[in-house]
């Protein structure tokens, strides 16, 4: 085995050292008799695809190959053989064939416990493997047969080191969480929590860091007023036990933040970031002082760095909300340069900062602006994920309404087509994103003078959401209403069939103003980044309540 080749690997270069020895290892397969020196390489080689990505078909069939001649050197399970088949499996994973490489997992783990025990590290080893493809199987299936054995097998593994069952939930929740699976994360966040509180006290980091994510799940439920509380208890924690851990008591503050603002106090919303963003410099300020020391000292330090381009990411939409445009552009601008200085130009969670500057430009009717921030967006989101990935396909929705305030109807209604084909595609067609997407493009086709099939998508949608989601989801409530008010004038107008979409969009509003107007709350409530619905909110109001009352 080349020495270049162990080294490449272990700077992180699989590719290269993948393409090194696959050579040598057709050179050995042509020698007979095959014997274990070809089986070492074929190994090594199946190890090093595993961070070769773009040769996943290659690093399969070697992996294959040499499980294949670990077999026949030996009728009996052997060391041998249960190395290739974690690496086989590990392969599969990475193409998401999961069900495959579990039936591998479990045969290495069978070997490997008999021949050495069940506590060795190679055995835990593949145990781990074989949690997270359970995990991330039910996470693309939700099927809860494989949910259950998920948990099970992490009981099992903390039979043998209870912190181990802290951690693992932990990561489970993250990658539920991230998923969008919350309502199956929920209880394994409460265990988690539990098991801090037992094993570490009540008032530990662990239990702090169990409180913060716990908090994070119930404002995705929606959950806000059990969200704060939670969250309030992490950060006086955090507080007490590391008050130096700026870049913990700054992150949970960013995230109460949010919570706060789901509840439409946008003044202590503001309030709660510039504390974050307070506790975040002086975190920046720590890793100044500490460059050239201990790896995880850097990895928290650059963590600050992103977080604090999410606060001020953050700060630039109270702004915006508030009508504080000159304030909000300052905020987004900082955000986008601090996070192309820790992320570089082309990541793509600066694409997501430059989709925030845009939509503070459309709202402030700088079209062109518009355009070019969103254009640079999608580009840098689509180099990272892909032409359609459903991410970027927000973007471009975003720009084509930009193009189409611009004039440039053509060019936006096919964009807009194209977003409503992906995200029917990931989504299906009875899905919120899916709506949205289909009231702009019948908007455009209107423009473009399609005023037929803009008046039957538009129908058809309108009958969607008033059918699948609940009355005061403001998403819902303004498809009503542009629905509505396409309805009551032009070729096709029909008054009645407007009405009725005016009252619905109106009790819907009432509902959740508890009022029967817009207060500014209500106002930032509704703007939700989404351009389409960012202007005359207050007109519309209007012609809508007129409309109804003149009956």
């Amino acid at each position: 085995m080349p020495a270049e080749a162990d080294a490449l690997f272990a700077s992180g270069d699989g590719e290269a050292a993948f393409a090194m020895t696959l050579p040598l290892l057709f050179e050995c397969e042509q020698k007979a008799p095959l014997g274990e020196a070809c089986f070492d390489l074929f190994l090594a080689t199946s190890e090093f695809s595993l961070r070769a990505p773009n040769r996943l078909p290659e690093g399969e069939a070697v992996a294959r190959r040499g499980l294949a001649l670990a077999q026949k050197l030996s009728a009996e399970p052997t060391l041998a053989q249960a190395g290739m088949q974690n690496n086989l499996a590990q392969t599969l994973d990475q193409q998401q064939r999961f069900d495959e490489a579990r039936a591998l997992y479990r045969a290495a783990i069978g070997t490997y416990s008999a021949i050495l025990g069940p506590s060795d590290p190679f055995t835990r080893l593949v145990t781990v493997n074989l949690e997270r493809n359970l995990r991330q199987s039910f996470v693309t299936s939700r099927n809860p047969d494989l949910f259950a054995q998920m948990i099970d097998l992490q009981k099992s593994m903390a039979d043998a080191d209870p912190g181990k069952l802290y951690t693992l939930g932990i990561e489970t929740t993250n990658s539920l969480l991230n998923a969008g699976v919350f309502r199956e994360a929920e209880p394994i966040a409460r265990q988690t929590l539990a098991l801090a509180m037992e094993k570490f006290g009540t008032t530990s980091l662990e239990t702090a860091e169990a409180l913060m994510l716990l908090a994070t799940l119930l404002g995705a439920l929606e959950r806000y007023d059990e969200a704060e509380k939670v969250l309030s208890r992490s950060i006086t924690l955090f507080r007490a036990n590391s008050p130096e851990d700026h870049r913990s008591i700054g992150s949970a503050l960013q995230q109460l933040a949010i919570i706060v603002g789901e509840k439409n106090d946008l003044l202590r919303k503001e309030q709660l970031l510039l504390e974050a963003l307070d506790e975040i410099e002086r975190a920046l300020v720590q890793k100044a002082q500490v460059i050239g020391t201990a790896d995880e000292a850097m990895a928290a330090a650059n963590s600050a760095e992103y977080i604090y381009a999410v606060i001020l990411d953050g700060l630039g939409t109270i702004m915006q909300d508030r009508y504080r445009y000159g304030e909000a552009e300052r905020y987004f601008r900082a955000a986008v340069d601090q996070a192309m200085r820790v992320l570089g130009e082309n990541d793509y969670y600066v694409a997501f900062r430059l989709n925030n500057l845009g939509a503070l430009y459309f709202t402030t009717q700088k079209y062109a602006e518009a355009r070019d921030t969103y254009a640079g967006a999608l580009e840098i989101c689509q180099s990272n994920l892909g032409p359609d990935h459903p991410d970027c396909a927000t973007i471009e929705m975003n720009l084509a309404v930009a193009l189409s305030e611009l004039e440039q109807t053509g060019e936006a209604e096919r964009r807009l087509l194209r977003v409503a084909e992906i995200r029917r595609a990931a989504f299906g067609e009875r899905s919120l994103l899916y709506a949205i997407a289909s009231a702009n493009l019948a908007d455009a086709m209107s423009v473009n003078g399609k005023k037929d099939e803009a008046a039957t998508l538009y129908r058809s949608i309108a009958a969607l959401v008033d059918a699948t989601f609940q009355a005061d989801l403001p998403e819902r409530i303004k498809i009503l209403w542009y629905a509505a008010n396409f309805a009551r004038t032009g070729d096709f107008a029909n008054g009645p069939y407007a009405r009725t979409l005016y009252r619905k969009a109106i009790a819907g509003i009432v509902q959740r103003t508890a009022a029967g107007d817009f207060g500014a709350d209500a106002q930032a409530d509704f703007r939700n980044h989404r351009p389409l619905f960012v202007n005359h909110v207050k007109n519309s109001w209007a012609l809508g309540e007129t409309a109804v009352l003149a009956e």
